[in-house]
């Protein structure tokens, strides 16, 4: 059987008329530039058979589940602050979605998701109750710890300051007022109280 030769490098190729790593370069310029209608020939194609299309992205991750962490993870931090204006701009929309998910999952889903926290507030040391939750408020004068945004008890968020999978306590010393942003921005970092806003706000 003759050889072709790659149309961009030159080099001999047995059957396509490009190598892997010139195809590669092509396929990636073909899907910047026509990004838009990928994506709508992609969510056209999901749609179609939603189950089917689920199952197979299930598989896909059961074959080389740390790849596409790394690809959820990279497109999360490339897209944080886009995801988070919508998190803002949207909060309704997201909490009737949230809501929406919850009363529709399987009870198995839930228990499971009830059963992780609880052992892992159980593996750390100490425990708050709702009556510690407002004594934590009062304390931080419901002010966020790292912004310094004044918040309201029905909205505010408990952060531990050293994460629980680092090892930190479920104590009244390892944890701060915080607001929603902050929060989900810190992740499982550990950042430094901004004890100054208290001083501030005597």
């Amino acid at each position: 059987m003759k050889a072709n030769k790659c149309c961009e490098c030159g080099i001999e190729v047995e059957k396509y008329y490009r190598c892997k790593k010139c195809n590669s370069i092509y396929n990636k310029k073909y899907r910047e530039c026509h990004h838009k209608e990928l994506l709508i020939k992609s969510r056209e194609r999901y749609w179609k058979d939603p189950e089917k299309s689920r199952e197979m992205k299930r598989r896909s991750w059961a074959k080389k589940p740390e790849v596409y962490r790394d690809k959820s993870k990279a497109w999360y931090y490339k897209n944080r602050k886009n995801i988070l204006l919508d998190i803002k701009n949207n909060r309704e929309k997201r909490n009737a979605q949230w809501r929406r998910w919850w009363a529709n999952s399987s009870k198995k889903t839930r228990d499971s998701r009830h059963q992780k926290d609880k052992i892992r507030r159980r593996s750390a040391l100490g425990a708050i109750n709702y009556i510690s939750r407002r004594e934590i408020f009062d304390r931080d004068l419901g002010i966020c710890a790292y912004c310094g945004a004044q918040l309201e008890f029905k909205s505010w968020h408990m952060d531990h300051v050293l994460p629980l999978s680092s090892g930190g306590q479920h104590s009244k010393g390892n944890v701060v007022v915080s607001c929603s942003n902050c929060n989900l921005k810190k992740g499982k970092q550990t950042w430094t109280p901004n004890r100054g806003i208290y001083n501030n706000n005597h």
